[in-house]
């Protein structure tokens, strides 16, 4: 269980893939930025974290991206903010121009219906393999609310994926679910 914590009790998760090369790794709908910031000081510097949101979102988060830059003497990867407003094909083309993600994450994105169409385009489009290439990788989490009204999503998303897996909180860390994480 890799997850479980140390005996200090901090959570130190493995590289999300472990590559001497550089990568990106996005962040989709970052809101406050609170899983990319606090992954940051874990990651390899050659890394680029690229936190997305919508167009109104991007300021808070590059107040958060600067106040830790400024109360982090460690080496963080380097971290970008954009926006990425979901079903918006204009500004996915500007981000992949951009940057192409090797991994993206998405935490707790799936609660309102209505949403589920536009981020259903943006994942497909992240995702999509480019020419000689594969896709990212994706890391969804998120928290059950209504398994029905959900299940649509869930099976659109399953259907434009080559392969998925899903793993269950419980067979991640059965017995510290309520441990803390503390960044370094």
């Amino acid at each position: 269980h890799y997850l479980s914590p140390s005996s200090s009790h901090d959570f130190r998760p493995p590289p999300l893939i472990p590559s001497p090369t550089p990568q990106t790794i996005l962040d989709l709908g970052s809101g406050t930025g609170f899983l990319s910031l606090s992954l940051a000081p874990l990651l390899p510097s050659h890394t680029t974290l690229l936190l997305t949101d919508l167009d109104e979102v991007v300021p808070l988060l590059q107040r958060n991206v600067d106040a830790l830059r400024a109360s982090h003497a460690s080496s963080l990867p380097e971290l970008r903010v954009r926006a990425l407003p979901w079903g918006d094909e204009e500004a996915l083309r500007r981000l992949l121009r951009e940057h192409r993600p090797d991994v993206v994450l998405a935490s707790d994105l799936v609660y309102f219906p209505f949403l589920y169409p536009p981020l259903l385009r943006t994942l497909i489009g992240l995702t999509t393999p480019t020419q000689g290439g594969g896709g990212p990788k994706v890391l969804f989490s998120y928290k059950v609310r209504s398994l029905v009204r959900e299940e649509p999503f869930w099976s659109a998303f399953g259907a434009s994926c080559s392969r998925y897996a899903q793993v269950e909180a419980d067979d991640l860390v059965p017995q510290d679910v309520g441990s803390t994480f503390k960044p370094s």
